[in-house]
């Protein structure tokens, strides 16, 4: 695609997507902006739920400047079809409840100083924005560079009992191997780690609404746990045990289906299916998640806080709760994103004064509450109009708040998605399960196909060593700039004056004197 389009948190999830054409990374930030020369501006969607930004290059036939700004969805409609699947299936619309104010809108201009005028000036503005209007607050970036492990303890995958399909809980790792990872992993050099522990409750990840929490007796039950505590504080490594708050597989928990699931334009229960990479296409054949309504969000997490707290629990891990969003066509109400936003700040507002949070790429609204952030995209959605990648987010974060890069381990060219992490100031991430993850094959978590932590720990380690000579002292410092100093090489400059080249080329570079090998970096140090 030429321009650039994309929904500002990320699509509705109410609004039915037959096809997905493209797979884009996700508008966190409501900000946009334009510099020409010694002049520039940054903009903040501070007002409006349902925001999208576009860009358009001056290439095209309508215009002869590059255009950016944003527009505001006042009404929806979407699209229902009867008989998907057959031959003579039919596409009905629905427009949507009328739902928003003029107050609603709202866009919020700073000019930029000349010294700021540039994507990395943006970035700096939006973070002082931040910082004035949100009470965004350094966290703790002292101590050793952490590595960052996602790890899957118990799933679910459909079996059969004298020929009766029935679905059954898999060990994937239990909290006695996970420790024993910690301490090889120490072994090897890793001073520091922070984990993010999914299916670690009984049943496994997205099942209940999380009123009712408990250890998995397959992983080892309650005393297992206690020691696999005591093992990561040992080892310098904390354990966050993820809760999904909004994706289920129906009602239970004391909530029926009726009351629980959120509502679509055409009054049925909003689905999350997956999607084939090839076609597009909904992957009819798997089961689809479905979405908790959101005017039940602060009742829940109300007994969610009570039930966790019994476990003595100070950590948690947060995924869908904090990038995805979804308006809810109740019968008798509409709760739009707006609400959902507001209802999540506050959850989360309530949250960070007991417990130390780690987020999974979250949207704008939610970093401020994070002490920790992983899966911040190193990679650009490539839309043609783009020269190169931009790491807008992490020049905001870098300092501020320790974050990592999405999973290593997912990469299809690690060598570059090693670069990337240098680049962009990253921590690493690997996804892993310490059983082998054919186990897992025809079941809906067949995507940790190369999760088996016996293939990348050693892998992990020795990037993770080399990765702290480079960044282990900058933690606490800021971005300062970003730029391309010329084709496939950046460099990032640090508040202190340390530079960092990267070259993805294929030859070996020279800029300023400093040799830069093909697929490789050089690093200068600062001398403040």
């Amino acid at each position: 695609r030429l321009e650039y389009n994309q929904p500002v948190y990320g699509r509705d999830q109410a609004i039915t997507l037959s096809v997905k054409y493209t797979v884009t990374q996700q508008q966190v930030l409501p900000v946009f902006g334009m510099v020409k020369n010694d002049h520039g501006y940054v903009a903040v969607i501070t007002e409006g739920s349902d925001a999208e930004i576009s860009a358009l290059p001056s290439s095209t036939k309508s215009t002869a400047y590059n255009r950016v700004g944003t527009t505001f969805t006042l009404r929806k409609k979407d699209y229902y079809t009867m008989g998907e699947g057959n031959w003579n299936a039919k596409i009905l619309t629905t427009i949507a409840p009328y739902t928003y104010e003029s107050s609603d809108l709202q866009v919020e201009y700073f000019m930029l100083d000349q010294d700021d005028v540039s994507y990395a000036g943006m970035a700096r503005r939006y973070r002082e924005y931040l910082i004035e209007t949100q009470n965004f607050e350094k966290k703790d970036t002292s101590g050793k560079l952490p590595l960052f492990l996602e790890v899957y303890g118990a799933v679910t995958k459909d079996g059969n009992v004298l020929g009766f399909p029935t679905e059954e809980t898999v060990a994937m790792t239990t909290y006695k191997e996970l420790a024993s990872i910690l301490q090889e992993a120490k072994n090897l050099g890793v001073d520091r780690t922070v984990v993010d522990y999914v299916g670690w409750q009984t049943g496994g990840p997205n099942k209940l609404v999380p009123t009712k929490m408990s250890f998995e007796k397959k992983l080892g039950g309650k005393s297992e746990y206690q020691n696999l505590l005591k093992t990561a504080e040992e080892l310098d490594a904390t354990i966050f045990p993820r809760v999904e708050f909004l994706k289920v597989t129906g009602g239970g928990n004391g909530y029926s289906k009726s009351k629980l699931l959120a509502k679509n334009v055409n009054r049925t229960p909003i689905q999350v299916f997956k999607y084939f990479l090839g076609s597009g296409t909904k992957a009819l054949g798997s089961t689809p998640s479905f979405l908790v309504s959101n005017m039940l969000l602060e009742e829940i997490y109300g007994k969610f806080d009570k039930a966790y707290s019994k476990l003595g629990m100070n950590t948690l891990s947060l995924d869908a709760l904090v990038n995805m969003q979804y308006t809810d066509y109740r019968s008798h109400a509409v709760y739009d994103r707006g609400y959902q936003q507001s209802q999540v700040s506050d959850i989360l507002s309530k949250m960070s004064e007991k417990t130390s949070l780690l987020l999974k790429q979250p949207n704008a609204y939610a970093m401020t509450y994070a002490d920790y952030i992983s899966s911040v995209p190193s990679f650009s959605s490539d839309y043609l109009m783009e020269d190169y990648a931009v790491p807008f987010v992490q020049i905001v974060l870098h300092g501020w708040i320790p974050y990592s890069s999405p999973a290593i381990s997912a990469s299809g060219d690690i060598e570059e998605a090693f670069l990337k992490s240098i680049e962009t100031g990253s921590n690493l991430l690997f996804t892993i399960t310490a059983k082998e993850t054919s186990t897992l094959k025809d079941s809906e978590y067949n995507y940790l196909y190369a999760a088996d932590y016996s293939v990348w720990l050693d892998t992990a380690a020795e990037m993770y060593k080399e990765l702290d000579g480079i960044l282990g002292d900058l933690q606490s410092v800021e971005i300062k700039n970003h730029r391309e100093v010329e084709d496939h090489v950046f460099e990032t400059l640090y508040e202190n004056g340390t530079s960092i080249l990267v070259n993805y080329g294929k030859k070996d570079v020279t800029v300023d004197g400093r040799t830069v090998k093909s697929m490789s970096y050089d690093v200068k140090k600062g001398g403040n």
